[in-house]
C-alpha cells in the first residue's frame, strides 16, 4: 500500500510537471505547503485555467493516471469549477485538482460585494506576461480577504515567503507590490486596505473586473443549454477501448450489485432490428465481411438507429442500465480494419452527432497501459486507440459530464471491480426514490465519498 500512495505522489507531480512543459493555458493560482505526505492529501491545489485548454489538461491527467495505474473522478457539476480527485484504492485519501475558469474577490468600495476577473482574460493579458508575480500576489492577497483567511497559518505564511521571493525587480510596481504583501502579513495594514490597494494596483495594470451580474448571465446560459440537451439519469455508459477489460469488469460488478443496476449490450440497439438483417445481406457475401467491418461501413445508419432505439429505452424503471459501450465508438472509422498509412478519420456531421448524443449524468471510463491492451486483446492498433481517446476527452469536455470515473485496470481486477461497485452502490441508493433525475447533492456525494 505504501508503494501505491507513493505512486500516486510520483503521478502527481508529474502532472504538475507536464502541465507546465506543455505550455498548457494553466497556471498555479498559489502554491502548496508540503512537509510531508499527509499534507499532499490534505487541501487541494488550485489553478486558473482558459476552457479552450481544458481538453488537453483531462488528456495529460489521463495519460499519467493509466500510464501509473491509479484512478480519477471528475466532477463538472458546478458551472464553472472542474475537480479531479486522483486515488489509488476504496480509501478517502485521495490528491485533488480544482481548475477555475474564472475568479472571484471582493470589491470593498462599491455597490456589488463581490466581482470576477476571467481566467483566459487574465491569463492573455499584457500585465500578466510582463508583470506575472505582480499579478499573482495581488491575485493572493485579494484571495486571503475573499475567504476570510487565517494569515497566521502556516500555509500562509508559506505563501508569503514564495510570492515575496517572486517580486525580485526593482521598479515602482513591484516595490509597491511588496509593500503591500508586507503591510498585510506585518499587521500594520487590514486586510480589507490591503484588498483595496490589490484591487488598485491590478486596474493600473488594465486586469479589469466584471460585475456579478454578468458571471450569474454566464451561469444562467451555461445551465439553460446544458436543460436544452438530451440527458439520460438512468443509463451509465462504460467506455474505453476493445481489450481494456469492461466486460470482465462488468461481470465482476454484475455478481454484487443485481438489485439496483443490469447490464445491457449497446449493439443491441441496431443489430436487433430488421434493417441491419437487410443490410447483413448486401454486405455478407463472404467471410471476409464479418460484423464488425460491416458496422464501420454503416455508422451513420448506427447512430440514427442507435439514437432513436437509445430514446425508448424502459428508464422508468427501478434499476440504472449499465452499457458496455457508447455512441462514441462509432464516430471515427476505420478503427478494428485501419491500415497503417491510413489512419482513422471522425465521420461527417461530427459535431452535430456529438450534440445529439444523449448527456449521461455518470460515465465510466476504463483505460491501461498500451502494453497491457496489446497483451489482452490485439483488437484495435494503438493508432485506433489514440484516436478514441482524443473522441472520449472531447465528448467528456463537451458535454460537460456530471461525473466521469476512470478506472486504471492495471491493478488487479478485484481492485477495480470493487471500486466500481462502491460507486454504483452509492449511486444505486437512489433507486428506491420514485424520481429518475439526479439532484446536485447526490452527485456531489458520488463524487466525495470513497475519492
Amino acid at each position: 500500500m505504501e508503494n501505491l500512495y507513493k505512486n500516486l505522489f510520483a503521478c502527481s507531480n508529474a502532472i504538475l510537471t507536464s502541465l507546465k512543459t506543455n505550455e498548457v493555458p494553466v497556471e498555479i493560482l498559489r502554491p502548496k505547503l508540503i512537509r510531508n505526505d499527509q499534507e499532499v492529501l490534505s487541501g487541494d491545489y488550485d489553478f486558473i485555467m482558459s476552457e479552450e485548454g481544458f481538453n488537453e489538461v483531462l488528456s495529460i491527467i489521463y495519460k499519467h493516471c493509466k500510464k501509473n495505474g491509479l484512478h480519477f473522478i471528475l466532477n463538472q457539476k458546478k458551472p464553472f469549477k472542474k475537480v479531479f480527485s486522483l486515488f489509488v484504492d476504496e480509501s478517502s485519501s485521495c490528491i485533488t485538482y480544482e481548475f477555475w475558469p474564472h475568479i472571484e474577490f471582493s470589491l470593498s468600495n462599491s455597490s456589488f460585494k463581490t466581482a470576477y476577473i476571467s481566467s483566459k482574460a487574465l491569463l492573455n493579458s499584457t500585465a500578466y506576461r510582463y508583470n506575472k508575480a505582480v499579478v499573482m500576489t495581488c491575485i493572493f492577497i485579494t484571495h486571503l480577504y475573499y475567504k476570510s483567511k487565517d494569515i497566521g497559518s502556516a500555509e500562509n505564511r508559506y505563501r508569503y515567503a514564495w510570492y515575496r521571493s517572486k517580486l525580485t525587480h526593482n521598479n515602482p510596481i513591484n516595490q509597491r507590490a511588496k509593500k503591500i504583501l508586507d503591510g498585510l502579513f506585518s499587521g500594520t495594514q487590514s486586510k480589507k486596505q490591503s484588498n483595496e490597494k490589490a484591487l488598485l494596483l491590478l486596474d493600473e495594470l488594465k486586469i479589469t473586473s466584471s460585475w456579478p451580474g454578468g458571471y450569474r448571465f454566464k451561469k444562467l446560459r451555461y445551465r439553460t443549454a446544458r436543460r436544452l440537451r438530451i440527458t439520460t439519469h438512468k443509463v451509465i455508459p462504460m467506455i474505453g477501448p476493445d481489450g481494456v477489460g469492461k466486460g470482465s469488469i462488468q461481470d465482476y460488478a454484475f455478481k454484487q450489485i443485481k438489485e439496483s443496476h443490469s447490464p445491457y449490450r449497446f449493439k443491441d440497439l441496431y443489430r436487433k432490428k430488421r434493417a441491419y438483417r437487410y443490410i447483413l445481406k448486401f454486405y455478407k457475401r463472404s467471410n471476409q465481411n464479418p460484423r464488425n467491418r460491416i458496422d464501420e461501413k454503416v455508422v451513420h445508419y448506427i447512430f440514427w438507429m442507435s439514437l432513436f432505439a437509445f430514446s425508448g429505452l424502459d428508464t422508468n424503471t427501478r434499476k440504472y442500465l449499465l452499457m458496455d459501450r457508447y455512441f462514441t465508438d462509432y464516430l471515427a472509422t476505420p478503427l478494428r480494419f485501419v491500415e497503417s498509412a491510413c489512419p482513422p478519420e471522425i465521420i461527417k456531421f461530427y459535431s452535430l452527432y456529438l450534440y445529439l448524443i444523449p448527456t449521461p449524468q455518470m460515465l465510466v471510463w476504463l483505460g491501461c497501459k498500451d502494453e497491457s491492451l496489446i497483451e489482452r486483446k490485439n483488437e484495435l492498433a494503438l493508432i485506433s486507440v489514440r484516436k478514441l481517446e482524443q473522441i472520449y476527452t472531447d465528448f467528456i469536455c463537451k458535454k460537460v459530464i456530471p461525473l466521469t470515473l476512470f478506472l486504471s485496470t492495471e491493478q488487479p481486477q478485484e481492485v477495480t471491480s470493487q471500486i466500481l461497485v462502491k460507486k454504483l452502490t452509492l449511486q444505486g441508493t437512489k433507486v428506491q426514490k420514485k424520481s429518475t433525475s439526479y439532484s446536485p447533492r447526490d452527485t456531489e456525494t458520488l463524487s466525495n465519498k470513497g475519492a
